[in-house]
């Protein structure tokens, strides 16, 4: 913003006090839903499919569902942990613990 709208030179901005790793995503434009999973001990959303037949399980329930069942209650909506839900549901894929994230067109 600072080059485009106040024509300031590239080399002559600075800018500190940024995070090491930022994620925003701005829009989605496919029909297909990506989901992005993060596993329980780590912060930062490391795996993306777009396979919604992905085989998993959701804590507490024994059955065997895909990506595509799961309800917006077992979905993790939001990256940061203070942002999103206090309890967030735990699902099992390829036998690794994760939080869920559905993203959709939008």
């Amino acid at each position: 913003m600072i080059h485009v709208y106040a024509g300031e030179p590239f080399h002559k901005i600075i800018i500190n006090d940024l995070n090491i790793l930022g994620l925003e995503l701005l829009e989605y434009r496919y029909d297909t839903p990506m989901y992005l999973y993060r596993f329980i001990d780590n912060v930062l959303f490391d795996n993306i499919t777009l396979d919604g037949n992905k085989a998993c399980s959701v804590e507490g329930k024994p059955e065997i569902a895909r990506l595509d069942d799961l309800t917006s209650n077992e979905l993790e909506m939001l990256v940061e942990e203070t942002l999103g839900t206090r309890n967030p549901t735990v699902v099992n894929i390829e036998d690794k613990q994760c939080y869920v994230a559905k993203v959709e067109y939008g």
